[in-house]
């Protein structure tokens, strides 16, 4: 089955951005979507044991990036309904990983969130972006990053810390694969 990859000279760049300004965005939706729901959602469930509680800022921080990374996604002609769901779907395994581990803790968030993710996010971007299986070790090498880092610091720093990581990694690879032609697609 031959699948569709728009080229990248069809593709707008980001809303007539260059790829620097595009990275820059990215950077900054995905620091701001972890450095103020990861804290707020933790807080929200403070009453709940600190596991849970860090899970839920976890689960609130990927939500509310996936959403505002579809926007300049959008803006850039790949978005998709796919990738305002691969959200609150790794969430939603996460919910199951965390019934099926009692002892579910962040660190196992972070390990199992960041693949999860990586290959939700990769089904949203698979038809739309040339060598996008890159996407899901770009994905698991900025969790790791950002959650290993990110245990060096304050917890307050260290939210923003995993949205800059992730944000800067994701986006510089990001915008490569936006910009490399079709041609470049092993898929057949």
């Amino acid at each position: 089955m031959t699948e569709m990859v728009i080229d990248s000279s069809d593709r707008q760049s980001a809303a007539g951005d260059t790829g620097s300004r595009f990275v820059v965005a990215w950077i900054a939706v995905t620091t701001i979507a972890w450095g103020l729901t990861g804290p707020l959602g933790r807080s929200l469930a403070s009453d709940q044991a600190a596991s849970v509680a860090g899970a839920i800022g976890v689960g609130s921080a990927v939500i509310a990036s996936c959403w505002l990374q579809w926007f300049l996604l959008r803006r850039s002609g790949v978005a998709s309904i796919a990738w305002l769901l691969s959200g609150p779907s790794s969430v939603a395994c996460f919910g199951v990983l965390r019934i099926i581990i009692p002892d579910f803790d962040l660190g196992l968030a972070v390990a199992f969130g960041g693949p999860v993710l990586a290959i939700f996010q990769w089904l949203a971007l698979r038809r739309r972006v040339a060598q996008s299986a890159w996407w899901i070790l770009t994905v698991i090498v900025a969790w790791y990053v950002g959650g290993f880092l990110s245990g060096a610091v304050s917890p307050s720093v260290g939210w923003w810390l995993i949205g800059a990581l992730n944000g800067a990694v994701a986006g510089i690879v990001l915008r490569a694969l936006l910009d490399l032609p079709a041609s470049c697609s092993m898929r057949t």
